[in-house]
């Protein structure tokens, strides 16, 4: 799971991504018993070393860049402002896929008290937003709810110890990861990266309708809970 998202741990300016896979790789250890105080015991760790480190952290051009960049901040609140106005104005199809940047800059609307260049001059840093703009309401159900319903079988599946309880929790885990960091960043400018939300959802559907198959038609999983 981590593997796939490898690449962009390289590039400081996805620093996104790899937070996101530590987040959700956390949560999954911390769901399972044998793992959970050890996992506890990691957090500790990393939050004392962090805390020691953190003089070293902030003298850093990274950080100085990119995590304590008041305009970088702003300046994504600001769009994402804009977006919410623009969807509000088209909620049901949007303004057209790929317009984004042209119905931003052309929509003559209010920064408040923040240069207006702010808005212009950066893009959408927000996948779905940027989705609901374009496509409106209508677009983002179609991506987002074939997603919440093989995953919400997918995730009742979970609860039973069959053969293939990792592979579900895996491919869970990947589907989060990317819809974490989709909330983040733009994933218009990685095709790659957006294949593989639809690559797990469909290994997972094909998992739950395989599972289904070898149980006969009451739908319960191959092995039961123990209790």
């Amino acid at each position: 799971m981590v593997l796939s998202y490898a690449p962009p741990l390289f590039w400081p300016g996805l620093l996104t991504f790899a937070i996101a896979a530590g987040a959700v790789a956390l949560l999954l250890l911390l769901a399972r018993a044998r793992s959970r105080w050890p996992s506890i015991l990691a957090v500790i760790l990393a939050a004392l070393v962090l805390a020691a480190a953190w003089g070293s952290i902030r003298s850093t051009t990274f950080y100085k860049d990119r995590l304590s960049n008041v305009t970088n901040i702003q300046s994504r609140q600001l769009i994402n402002r804009w977006s919410l106005e623009l969807a509000g104005r088209k909620p049901l199809l949007g303004w057209g896929y790929g317009s984004f940047d042209r119905v931003k800059n052309s929509a003559n609307l209010s920064s408040g008290s923040l240069p207006r260049a702010w808005g212009i001059y950066y893009t959408s840093h927000n996948t779905f937003l940027t989705i609901l703009v374009e496509l409106g309401g209508v677009g983002l159900a179609l991506l987002l709810v074939p997603w919440l319903v093989v995953a919400g079988s997918a995730i009742r599946r979970v609860r039973f110890p069959t053969p293939e309880r990792w592979a579900f929790i895996g491919l869970i885990g990947i589907l989060a990861i990317w819809i974490v960091n989709a909330g983040t960043i733009d994933m218009r400018f990685f095709p790659f990266a957006c294949t593989l939300p639809w690559l797990a959802v469909g290994l997972l559907r094909r998992m739950v309708l395989d599972d289904h198959q070898w149980s006969g038609s009451s739908g319960h999983p191959r092995t039961q809970p123990t209790h």
